[in-house]
This record gives C-alpha cells, sequence and structure tokens, in this order.
C-alpha cells in the first residue's frame, strides 16, 4: 500500500497525525523507556525528543520528510536529522534485514546523477540519516569510501563499492530474503537506463581504445557471489 505524504499546509495536531490503530504503542513505549528503564527524569531531554520524532515516525499515518517535521515540532531542519540519527542508534527495534530492504528501495526511487561515467560514481538523496550507519559500516567492510552530507541529503559512493556493498548485504544479512533480488534489479535498471543511458553503455562497451573504468566495474561486478548473476542480465556484460 502506498504511504500518503503529508501535506505541510494542513493544519493538523501531532496527536492526530499517529495512526489512531497505535496511540497505545507511542504511550507504552514512552513510558517504558522514559519511566520504567531510565526512572522518571533519568532520560536526557535529548534522548526524549529523540524518543519522540522516533515513536512519530514509526507509528504516524503519513510519511514525513526534515521540513514536515520541521513544521510539526517548531525546530531547525539540521535538528529533526540529528534526533533522527540519534533514534537510529538508541531506539530502532526493526531488523538490519528490513532496514536494508528500505536503504535499496530508498536508493531505486531517490537516484539522482552519475558524477562520472568514466570514473563511475554515483549521487543518491537519501533522507534517512539514521540508516547511514550501516551502508558505512557495509563501506568500510567492502574497503571502499561513501561521502554523505546530511543537509543536502545527498550521498557519493562509486559504482564499485555499491556493487560490492549490495553482494555483502545480500549475503550476510538478506541472503534470501523475498524480494530484495527484485529491489537490487530495479536499482541496476534505474542506474543503466536513467543515468547512464543504453546508447551511452553500447558505446562504451565497443570502446576498447578507451578501456573506460565503468566497462570494468559491471565486468568485476558480474562475478560477484550474490548479484553477480543479476549485474550480467542487466547490463549484458559478460564475466571476466
Amino acid at each position: 500500500m502506498k504511504v500518503k505524504l503529508y501535506d505541510p499546509m494542513e493544519d493538523v495536531p501531532a496527536f492526530d497525525q499517529i495512526d489512531k490503530a497505535r496511540r497505545d504503542e507511542v504511550l507504552k513505549v514512552l513510558l517504558a523507556q522514559y519511566v520504567e528503564r531510565h526512572g522518571l527524569g533519568g532520560m536526557s531531554k535529548g534522548d526524549l525528543d529523540a524518543l519522540i520524532i522516533h515513536l512519530f515516525l514509526k507509528c504516524s499515518k503519513k510519511r514525513f520528510n526534515a521540513f514536515d517535521l520541521s513544521v510539526i515540532f517548531k525546530i531547525k531542519e539540521s535538528r529533526i536529522k540529528s534526533l533522527i540519527e540519534t533514534a537510529a542508534v538508541k531506539f530502532e527495534e526493526d531488523a538490519e534485514e528490513l532496514i536494508w530492504m528500505r536503504i535499496v528501495e530508498d536508493w531505486a526511487s531517490s537516484i539522482t546523477e552519475i558524477e562520472s561515467i568514466e570514473k563511475g560514481q554515483v549521487v543518491f538523496k537519501f533522507e534517512h540519516p539514521g540508516h547511514f550507519r550501516f551502508i558505512q559500516n557495509e563501506v568500510r567492510i567492502a574497503g571502499g569510501t561513501v561521502s554523505y552530507s546530511r543537509s543536502s541529503e545527498a550521498m557519493t559512493i562509486s559504482l564499485a563499492t555499491l556493487f560490492k556493498v549490495l553482494d555483502q548485504a545480500h549475503g550476510h544479512v538478506l541472503k534470501d530474503k523475498k524480494g530484495f533480488q527484485y529491489l537490487i534489479e530495479n536499482l541496476l535498471k534505474k542506474i543503466k537506463n536513467d543515468l547512464i543511458g543504453q546508447n551511452e553503455l553500447e558505446k562504451i562497451k565497443k570502446d576498447k581504445e578507451k578501456k573506460l573504468k565503468l566497462t570494468q566495474i559491471i565486468s568485476t561486478a558480474s562475478n560477484l557471489v550474490s548479484i553477480g548473476k543479476v549485474v550480467s542480465t542487466v547490463f549484458g556484460v559478460p564475466a571476466v
């Protein structure tokens, strides 16, 4: 079911934005964390703010971006993003596999540009600062680098590292999680068709003199254990 987006022009109280069926859950978790776990007044104000934002996002009826939340809670967007990041570390209870499903789905729907076809770098619009640590951890394991600007909500990563991260996530986090291969295939098709373009890709593959890095990256990725077949099928490049 498609999640309805929030209209910041709607003058609706924060409480009314929470799904009625989940309001008891919000109160239960809030009391469990603020009273039972820490003792009344034992939780810092920053953590309490982060918990409130976390519960609001988790149990609301619509999808909100940082601007929407800054309007509702009357604080700066930078503060909202900081609270979301804190909440992800301290209060996130979703399994890592579900988080990775969301990450890949968000990547496929928010990919913006190939920064350099020759270097094979891709830029994503990435709105959830709390999920970036999962990406950063897999990038670290892959021996690559990734840059992320929380203010501009832009993440830049090389395609070589992106392929390795997807392969790792598929291999030791998601394994045979239903639907993940479809999400990866959809993401790769977006990169191929929307950003590189079929004509440009064909030209690059035929240009033996330039030996562009992009071709080498895709060919190497087609040998990866978990996603190699998908890469080979989508880009039409045989394994090396």
